[in-house]
């Protein structure tokens, strides 16, 4: 391991970047990553040095961010120098690299390391070792901008060489992640998902967001090994914005849908899948059994995959059409053709064959769904032309690169129109975050604010939501002084014009007052 990193950065830095809690550096406080979770509380940060840790950790329950200093600088050299290897294990039976299973949320946050070795954990759960990388169980978590690589789960009914989600009790968010070449090999009966697994996620708490998974493998010595990228099972969650590459399984070589129970509606919008490969069906995508009365998939760019059959989109025997119901593939192009509203089939002539932007005179440009609601974000810069990687104007680009993320960015929110009164006060934490240049802030105001000294009602009076930098300097004004009906908000803030760093927004409602931070990196 190295030593604690440096720099000089004002102790006003740190007094308002932590101000909710303490900050642990590993290895200068403590000398382990798990010693310094053990030693923290709600609220805390532990700050983890450039080096190679041989840890396995627990998060406990608490409601804590573990990061590398990415999170400070937003130098990702520090994603690639801060590793938690989870290949020692003290346990053999619990190998994977980082655990979220006591309850933990989304204030349960890992941010920025890469995370590689691990081997998963075994559970009495169909019998089977799950997680290789990460595991969330009856839990909730947030994971940002982490490299989750070369996680392995050989067993006889494997589960997730990435990350492995089952029935979660709160938001998973999943999101800015590099999630490749993990594996998941059977070696006797069914195994799900070389990347990802979602199982039971019946409230819609997932969202699989703004990734690259790639190389990853989901196979084994059982014709039932499904979702070499991504593995849905019984599950509500949203998958969008995401690059899937080069992903190998039997079935759904880049996603596989299980639903045996009735349970699964997920919604699979703005997604590159490409160049994955299954032996059996459904290169890009497979609807593996079940009933699925409504099957979502938008806006995507379904091309190059290969199967032994139906290589792009295969649906099995009964998910075509389910009485009045059909699998709803729209505004896609998919290699090959799909019925559907909006669909194409026209080569999607990608600038490059890494990231896969789309060419300026791609015919996925400005083909997605033409609802206002699916739009590009607007360039600050130049309004009303998409900011880049999206292109042409601001309807909907097919593919990873197109849309709102703004539609799909909580698991759990709802929608202000017609949502009821809230029960109580709150400020969201925004996002994205971190954020480049614009973020969404959401709040929601419970009971009528009269003014000022005002009889009856609130005695507070008016809305006020503000932002400030570091130094405590305000910069911006997003509500002022307004007074507003009981319902959800939520603003919009585009920080163009403000340099990187950290910083906090305010809402005054009433006697009600609360601060978030939030970071931007331009």
């Amino acid at each position: 391991m190295t030593g604690v990193q440096t720099c000089a950065l004002p102790i006003f830095f740190y007094t308002n970047l932590f101000a909710q809690g303490e900050i642990i550096n590993v290895p200068a406080d403590q000398p382990t990553i798990q010693s310094a979770i053990n030693a923290s509380v709600d609220g805390d940060t532990v700050l983890v040095a450039d080096g190679l840790y041989y840890e396995n950790i627990n998060y406990k329950g608490k409601a804590i961010t573990v990061a590398s200093w990415f999170l400070i600088d937003g130098d990702e050299t520090h994603i690639d120098s801060t590793i938690i290897d989870g290949s020692q294990p003290t346990n053999p039976e619990r190998g994977s690299v980082v655990s979220f299973d006591s309850g933990e949320d989304t204030t349960s946050v890992l941010y920025g390391f890469t995370i590689t070795g691990g081997t998963g954990t075994y559970s009495t759960w169909r019998n089977t070792r799950a997680a290789g990388g990460i595991g969330v169980a009856y839990s909730g978590a947030k994971i940002l901008f982490n490299k989750i690589v070369h996680n392995t789960v050989i067993y006889e009914h494997p589960f997730a060489g990435g990350i492995a989600i089952r029935y979660p009790t709160h938001p998973i968010l999943i999101l800015n992640n590099y999630i490749a070449y993990n594996k998941a090999w059977s070696t006797l009966y069914s195994n799900l998902g070389g990347g990802i697994v979602i199982a039971y996620d019946t409230e819609q708490y997932v969202l699989i967001a703004e990734n690259i998974i790639a190389n990853n493998i989901g196979f084994g010595n059982n014709e039932g090994c499904g979702g070499g990228g991504i593995s849905v099972w019984n599950s509500n969650s949203v998958i969008r914005n995401n690059l899937i590459k080069n992903n190998k399984a039997q079935r759904g070589g880049g996603i596989d849908i299980a639903d045996g129970e009735n349970l699964a509606h997920p919604t699979i919008i703005n997604n590159t899948i490409i160049n994955n490969v299954a032996t059996d069906f459904g290169g890009g995508v497979m609807g593996d059994y079940g009933i699925i009365p409504e099957f979502p998939l938008k806006n995507n760019i379904v091309w190059g995959n290969t199967a032994t059959d139906d290589p792009q989109i295969s649906m099995g025997q009964s998910w075509d059409v389910i009485g009045d119901y059909e699998v709803l593939v729209e505004y896609s192009n998919v290699e090959g053709g799909y019925s559907g509203i909006g669909n194409i089939d026209q080569d999607p002539l990608f600038a490059d064959t890494v990231d896969y932007y789309l060419s300026s005179n791609s015919p996925c440009v400005d083909a997605g769904n033409p609802d206002s609601h699916y739009n590009d974000v607007d360039d600050p810069n130049n309004p009303g032309y998409p900011l880049f990687p999206a292109l042409g104007e601001l309807r909907n680009d097919m593919g990873c690169y197109g849309g709102n993320p703004g539609m799909y960015s909580d698991p759990t929110a709802v929608d202000p129109e017609n949502s009821s009164v809230p029960q109580m006060f709150a400020l969201k934490q925004n996002y994205p975050n971190p954020f480049n240049p614009s973020t969404t802030i959401k709040y929601s105001i419970p009971t009528p604010l009269n003014p000022p000294f005002a009889k009856g009602g609130n005695t507070g009076g008016f809305v006020s939501l503000k932002v400030y930098d570091i130094l405590g300097r305000e910069v911006s004004t997003l509500v002022n002084k307004q007074q507003q009906q009981p319902r959800n908000y939520e603003v919009n803030w585009n920080a163009s014009n403000q340099p990187s760093g950290v910083y906090f927004y305010k809402l005054t409602a009433g006697s009600f007052t609360q601060t978030k931070k939030m970071i931007l990196l331009q």
